[in-house]
């Protein structure tokens, strides 16, 4: 039920961030709720954690009446991580397609998406990590740019 909640309110201040132009990745992270709820978690355990966070995540906004896009759902679930102390990376990536360019966001933790990343169709345009220290949530200026 909390779980639940924090999704929605976590979802509702990053709808209302980018409808006032008013995002940044960089500064846009919540504080870390409690640096101790995934203490003593194995890498696979955390992994675990973070795939079910996901999944709350599809499930849970994928019954809104606005069906929230890629994006949306990628920056909700990359807050969420942050707020629970898991490290994971932000990823928008593009694709050219009969004639049209397509873009698509995901997330991942240690390199395994949590969010579906477009059946490897998507070429990484953009990579962001954000790594947390129990305290704060920091993001890397690191961008990868490739061509398929």
């Amino acid at each position: 039920m909390f779980l639940a909640l924090e999704i929605v309110v976590l979802y509702g201040a990053t709808r209302l961030r980018l409808a006032c132009n008013r995002f940044k990745l960089t500064d846009d992270l919540p504080p870390q709720v409690d640096s101790e709820r995934l203490a003593g978690l194995s890498n696979a355990q955390t992994a675990a954690v973070a795939a079910y966070l996901s999944f709350a995540i599809v499930r849970l906004l994928g019954r809104l009446p606005t069906h929230p896009s890629c994006l949306i759902r990628s920056l909700v679930l990359l807050r969420l991580l942050a707020r629970w102390g898991i490290d994971s990376t932000f990823v928008i990536g593009v694709r050219l397609k009969d004639g049209s360019l397509a873009a698509h966001a995901w997330v991942e933790y240690q390199g395994i998406p949590l969010l579906d990343p477009g059946g490897g169709e998507f070429a990484r345009l953009l990579q962001r990590e954000v790594t947390t220290d129990g305290h704060s949530s920091t993001v890397s200026n690191e961008t990868v740019v490739c061509a398929k």
